[in-house]
Parts: structure tokens; sequence; C-alpha cells
């Protein structure tokens, strides 16, 4: 009888240590088959982030062109507007310097070259291209927007 319950503990301590073995070999498989599925989500993942960041470098490089020439009208308009700046500036000056005795041999004078120059003035204020600034703004505009939604 000893050596019975000796075989029945044996062989009760066999089963569990059977149990406990397929336990961690059904837990190792699991972790496994999880480890698959993290690695394929990392690999998405991964591919999303290339896809957004090759998508970030088009919209910048289509950008890019659309906002220097804009700059470049802005700062073309800022040139003119000094023009017309240093036009007026003149003829104040002209206005200062003048003495009423001088002024009333020099008014058809006067009055020729503020004509002149405010034909001139208004020659380059014709000259500037407005609706080009006010669509370009626009343009810019419209760009700008797609990003700003994608930052949001």
């Amino acid at each position: 009888m000893g050596e019975n319950s000796e075989n029945t503990t044996v062989k009760n301590a066999d089963e569990e240590m059977l149990a406990v073995l397929q336990s961690i070999k059904e837990h190792e498989e699991l972790q496994t088959k999880y480890a698959k599925k993290q690695g394929r989500v990392v690999k998405i993942a991964a591919a999303v982030c290339v896809v957004i960041m090759i998508g970030i470098a088009i919209l910048v490089l289509s950008v890019l062109p659309k906002v220097v020439a804009l700059l470049d009208q802005a700062n073309a308009v800022a040139i003119q507007a000094d023009d017309v700046m240093k036009d007026l500036n003149v003829v104040t000056k002209q206005l200062a310097a003048a003495d009423i005795t001088g002024m009333i041999d020099d008014v058809s004078n006067l009055v020729v070259e503020s004509e002149d120059s405010i034909n001139e003035a208004m020659k380059k204020i014709d000259a500037m291209d407005i609706e080009g600034l006010n669509t370009a703004i626009k343009d810019l505009g419209d760009v700008i927007a797609p990003l700003a939604r994608m930052m949001r």
C-alpha cells in the first residue's frame, strides 16, 4: 500500500506538472500571437507616419512657391508705396521752403510740378496689382486652411 500511494502521489504530481507546463505553453503561444499582432500594428503605424510625412513634405513644397510669389508681390507693392512717399516728401519740402512772395511767382510752376508728381504717383498706384495681391492672399489662405485643419 505504501508503494501504491507513492505512485499515486508521483502520478498526481506529474499530472499537475503537465497541467502547469501546458498552461505555460498556452500562455507563451498567446504571447507570441499578441507579439505578432503588435508587430503588425507597429509596422502599420510606421507606414502611416511615413505617408503623413510624405504628404506634409508635398504640401510644403507645393505651398512654398506660392508663398514666395506672394512675398515678391508684397515687396513690389512696398517699393511702389515707398516711391510714392518719396514723391510726397519732395512736394512737402518744396511747399515748406517756399515763401509768400516766391509762392506767388511760382504758383504755376508748383501746380505743374505737383500735377506731374501726382500723375506719377497715380501711375505708380495704378501700376500696383491690387487684384493680383488680393488673389495671392486668397490663394495663400486656401493653401494654409488644410494645414490648419490638419494641425487641429
